[in-house]
């Protein structure tokens, strides 16, 4: 059984200096009074350690996931953080670093990887109130294997993607059934569509469509990536419009659900209401609604976003987008509004 991981807060160390008695020094002479050596004042007590700061300057998320506009889960230098109160704070975990996070069956997942003693184990583990941790699944697997990436469609079901294998099918029923698949190469990044089928993005940006075991290449002139809709999975292509329909299924691409939006967006997600909403490097944002694309006001000037999370994954809020810089933004009516400011 895994040894507990620590969670939950930063602890600081009491450190307590003992003072000693005075040191008493004779003389040479048996008959002469002793006399009393000067007391040498002891150091004062080293004071508690900070607070651990973010790893690094600057500061950079590397996978994020959200249920909301505060309730986020990012990965930056391989440790765990989470907003409070508009700023982010660790979630320290011991004996391990912290791959990738996902949102899944209403709540925030993270996928972990045990150094030291717990050198071989994954773990899963599922958020809680503030900042607990519960380990969902704990396995061992080769030395070798590197995992890398997580999606949870539900809270028995877990897909991890990754090296030496490249994904891997985790079920937790009565007893925890694992299934092995081997891919044309390692998987940097997993998303759960809807009709079953996982979104996949192979190390050096290749693009794959994987289900039941049976995986295809997503190999289309203009075709940027996959997103899941509220109720299919939706294509983006290179102009900024939409297609709707089954990526696995030919002919491709579709039923087309939106014009070009006149942005080549680097990420995208549809709102419960069947709005869409892109944005591209530069740092536009353009929404898809009643039949047209309208600008949604923002900051200004190029961005990286590591997600745009929408109607499937969050709970509250209709859009949240979390930049690398860790700038967290919730979509309100037609313009984004800062929650959480980078460190």
């Amino acid at each position: 059984m895994a040894p507990p991981f620590a969670r939950l807060g930063v602890l600081a160390a009491t450190l307590l200096a003992c003072r000693s008695e005075p040191v008493r020094a004779r003389d040479a002479a048996a008959d002469r009074a002793p006399t009393p050596t000067p007391q040498v004042e002891q150091p004062a007590p080293t004071p508690p350690p900070p607070p651990p700061s973010p790893p690094g300057a600057p500061f950079r998320v590397e996978r994020a996931a959200a249920t909301g506009p505060t309730r986020v889960f990012a990965v930056a230098g391989q440790r765990l953080w989470h907003p409070v109160e508009g700023r982010w704070a660790e979630v320290p975990i011991a004996g391990a670093t912290v791959r990738d996070v996902a949102a899944g069956a209403g709540t925030l997942w993270a996928l972990a990887r045990g150094e030291g003693p717990n050198v071989g184990r994954v773990i899963v583990l599922r958020a809680g109130a503030g900042d607990d941790l519960s380990v969902a699944m704990d396995f061992l697997t080769a030395e070798d294997h590197d995992p890398r990436a997580l999606a949870a469609p539900s809270d028995h079901e877990f897909y991890i993607g990754g090296a030496n294998p490249g994904l891997i099918r985790a079920r937790l029923y009565a007893a925890p059934q694992m299934n092995v698949y081997s891919l044309p190469a390692a998987v940097d990044a997993l998303t759960y569509m809807p009709d079953a089928m996982m979104a996949l993005r192979f190390e050096g940006d290749g693009v794959g469509m994987f289900r039941w075991g049976e995986t295809m290449a997503v190999e289309r002139p203009g075709y940027l990536f996959s997103f899941p809709g509220s109720r299919e999975s939706l294509m983006t292509y290179r102009d900024g419009s939409i297609y709707r329909g089954r990526v696995w299924e030919l002919p491709l691409p579709g039923e087309r659900l939106t014009s070009a939006s006149g942005i080549t967006p680097i990420a995208a997600a549809t709102l419960r209401d069947e709005r869409v909403v892109e944005v591209d490097a530069a740092g536009r944002t353009r929404m898809y609604q009643e039949g047209h694309w309208v600008d949604v006001e923002g900051p200004a000037g190029p961005v990286e976003v590591a997600v745009l999370a929408g109607a499937r994954a969050l709970t509250e809020g209709w859009c949240v987008r979390v930049d690398r810089d860790g700038s967290v933004y919730e979509l309100v009516g037609t313009a984004w509004e800062r929650r959480v400011t980078p460190p």
